[in-house]
């Protein structure tokens, strides 16, 4: 390989630690994206068990109306025949 600086051919030294160079920032370069997809793959999980628990609450306080709502027939204002077509 041509060398402009000493207009003459490189070495093979001077190759591999270029060689090496190269491959030491690919390696770093991995590590930060695997890291990155690590945090990544935590934050979706977080969110996936926030959701979750969400549901949970919610589904628990519709539960909750149920009872109401078929005291009150609530339901056959909105054209249900019982409280199971409502729900």
């Amino acid at each position: 390989m041509y060398d402009k600086k000493s207009n003459g051919l490189v070495g093979e030294n001077t190759l591999q630690k270029s060689s090496g160079l190269v491959e030491n920032t690919l390696q770093k370069s991995a590590g930060v994206k695997a890291k990155n997809d690590l945090l990544a793959a935590k934050n979706l999980h977080k969110k996936f068990i926030s959701l979750g628990n969400q549901r949970n609450k919610i589904t628990h306080e519709l539960i909750l109306l149920i009872p109401e709502i078929y005291k009150k027939e609530i339901y056959k204002s909105y054209g249900c025949a019982n409280i199971y077509e409502y729900a």
